[in-house]
């Protein structure tokens, strides 16, 4: 659901997973002041506030141009789920493989199990740095034993 959100009641676990890009800023920031902010930034629902998932760079140009309300789009009250709802729909194709084949193991039971009914999904190299950006590669170890 798309709502308007005082962006301080954004938690920012996630920023430092996130790359900086500082010429992307400064043209994003140009645009907002154009156009304002077209894009919702994205994140989950957790208690009383919001983790924002996606939108780090909107973020950071809304606070600089001292905007309070932005627009949020809210992908259900689980982290992972939210993650890999992300990596669903990102355009790198890596992305979109490391997401089947984190869905596909955690749906499967085991490891063992996930490589035996499905062998074309055996890990690919990029789904160990994926993970390791987005913090879950721990819990991967631990769901992978």
């Amino acid at each position: 659901m798309r709502d308007e959100i005082e962006i301080s009641t954004l938690d920012l676990r996630y920023e430092s997973y996130r790359m900086k890009n500082p010429v992307l800023v400064s043209r994003l920031l140009a645009t907002i002041v154009e156009r304002g902010i077209e894009e919702p930034l994205e994140g989950v629902e957790r208690g009383e506030g919001r983790i924002l998932l996606n939108g780090f760079k909107r973020y950071r140009c809304a606070r600089k141009l001292g905007i309070g309300l932005v627009p949020y789009l809210s992908l259900g009250g689980d982290e992972a789920t939210g993650i890999l709802t992300l990596m669903r729909v990102s355009n790198p194709p890596c992305v979109r493989i490391v997401a089947a084949w984190f869905e596909a193991l955690f749906s499967s039971g085991s490891r063992a199990e996930l490589l035996k009914k499905k062998a074309h999904l055996a890990r690919p190299r990029c789904v160990d740095e994926h993970l390791a950006a987005f913090g879950l590669f721990g819990a991967l170890q631990r769901r992978s034993c």
